[in-house]
């Protein structure tokens, strides 16, 4: 079964990959918040659910919890469950994570009817939910100390620059400066022009270089910030940046041949679209590694040689058929026999699906399966059901977003990366499709090594049930709270 057709399975994937939801370097933790607020609000899928948000990172429980409360449907075994999971936390990640996200955690306190020192008539007497709501009043002596400015509890705890210096007194923000630099390099680089206010220019570039080495800039600039954001900070010029993209775009491209992927970019050219001609031209080193551009309009075509020979004119006109680009996608590559690594440029409009008579089917299913003519009538009119399929046979798919689409949430079971929205195809555009590419190959080589765990563990989940009067045992007389079940 597919993680379309079982977001749990997906879940159990990013579970192990992301250890424990705690690293979203390559996999987006918007779309594991969406997967489990559906499952959540699922009665067949709500206690599995729990079973493997139970064993997470607290910090992402909240961020579910959250989402949650916009939805305006939180069910009552949430709360039992958001308890026990407080209690059951070790101590400094507790601190840490309720004190990052103190300000959405007040207003949920209040919206789940969460008890504070009393429960049941009763005083609370369990010692880690006391310091939990002792963090949400201010009481909590961490908060005292983060409130006098402490250097190295707000370093510590992770705190981010531009929240800590709301509590470091002017006087001593050189000071959180060097020690930031010491201790957390990636925080410095995010504010090194902020740094540059309470230290010398002197004591900045040596900062600067020897922050750079320890932060491994090449490996992490796509993921750490904006090309323009460093340049503006004067970490990296924008020339420097993008030289570094490219030497890794090559090692990239190689990398995912060797796997046996072939990258397809779909270019959509309707009537809605606008691509600036620097976006065309960054492509050619993905055409020249054996990659294809497919640009759709009402209809589908191969500009792979056009745009490699520099003679490709781009120009946005006619209706939009995305199902037109992907069915002759996986109709050339099975030609090729190879997997694709799809990678659509689209604001998503409205799909005017495709003509079934208009392919050779005999080589599309070499790539998906197709078992009869209603089947293909169906794939060529239900976008969903062709992208589902595409995924299921082992392709990848990633979005590039661009110009304004409604409802980019409702992407994020499909496609494998749902990167953020550009105005226009630029450079800029480029380097989010060099993330994504890093995403994919990431998820692949763990795919590869991991899916037989990965189904394990999803098979073997356990619903996560509590006996009743577990709360007030555990509240009222310190009982121990349920242990992570995996």
């Amino acid at each position: 079964m597919s993680e379309v057709a079982d977001p749990l399975l997906r879940l159990t994937e990013m579970f192990i990959v992301s250890d424990r939801f705690s690293r979203f370097k390559e996999f987006r933790r918007d779309e594991a918040v969406e997967l489990f607020v559906g499952a959540i609000l699922d009665r067949k899928k709500r206690r599995l659910a729990y079973t493997l948000l139970y064993s997470s990172n607290l910090g992402f429980v909240y961020r579910v919890a959250r989402k949650l409360a916009e939805r305006g449907r939180i069910p009552s075994s949430f709360r039992t469950f958001f308890i026990l999971k407080v209690i059951s936390t070790p101590e400094e990640e507790l601190i840490r994570e309720t004190i990052l996200h103190r300000g959405s955690l007040r207003r949920l306190f209040a919206r789940m009817h969460l008890p504070a020192r009393m429960f049941n008539n009763k005083e609370i007497a369990n010692e880690k939910w006391l310091e939990f709501v002792d963090i949400l009043d201010g009481k909590h002596e961490i908060m005292r100390l983060i409130k006098q400015g402490d250097i190295e509890t707000l370093i510590r705890l992770r705190i981010p620059a531009h929240r800590a210096l709301q509590f470091v007194h002017s006087d001593r923000r050189g000071d959180y400066f060097r020690a930031l630099a010491r201790a957390w390099p990636e925080e410095f680089i995010r504010h090194i022009k902020l740094a540059q206010r309470y230290l010398s220019k002197e004591e900045i570039e040596s900062l600067r270089k020897s922050v750079l080495e320890k932060a491994k800039i090449s490996g992490d600039l796509v993921s750490m910030s904006k090309i323009e954001h460093l340049s503006e900070k004067e970490v990296l010029s924008i020339k420097e940046s993008y030289e570094r993209i490219r030497e890794e775009f090559g090692e990239t491209l190689k990398k995912l041949s060797k796997m046996g992927y072939t990258i397809v970019i779909l270019i959509d050219a309707s009537g809605s679209m606008s691509v600036t001609s620097d976006f065309i031209s960054e492509m050619k080193p993905i055409l020249a590694m054996g990659g294809l551009s497919i640009e759709f309009r009402g209809v589908a075509r191969d500009v792979t040689e056009i745009v490699k020979m520099g003679e490709y004119e781009y120009y946005a006109e006619g209706s939009t058929s995305i199902t037109a680009g992907f069915l002759l996608a996986l109709e050339k590559l099975g030609r090729i026999k190879r997997k694709g690594i799809f990678i659509l440029v689209s604001d998503m409009g409205h799909n005017t699906g495709a003509e079934a008579d208009e392919y050779i089917w005999e080589h599309i299913s070499k790539s998906i399966r197709v078992e009869s003519d209603e089947d293909k009538h169906r794939l060529c009119n239900d976008l969903q059901e062709l992208l589902r399929r595409i995924r299921m046979h082992g392709h990848y798919l990633v979005l590039v977003p661009l110009g304004w689409i409604r409802r980019l949430e409702s992407f994020r079971r499909l496609f494998n990366v749902v990167l953020k929205r550009h105005e226009e195809a630029t450079r800029e555009t480029i380097r989010d499709i060099y993330l994504g590419l890093k995403e994919t190959i990431r998820l692949i080589e763990i795919r590869k090594r991991e899916l037989e765990r990965i189904r394990k563990v999803r098979e073997s989940l356990i619903p996560f049930r509590v006996e009743r009067g577990t709360i007030e045992r555990v509240l009222l007389h310190n009982l121990e709270p349920p242990k992570p079940l995996l």
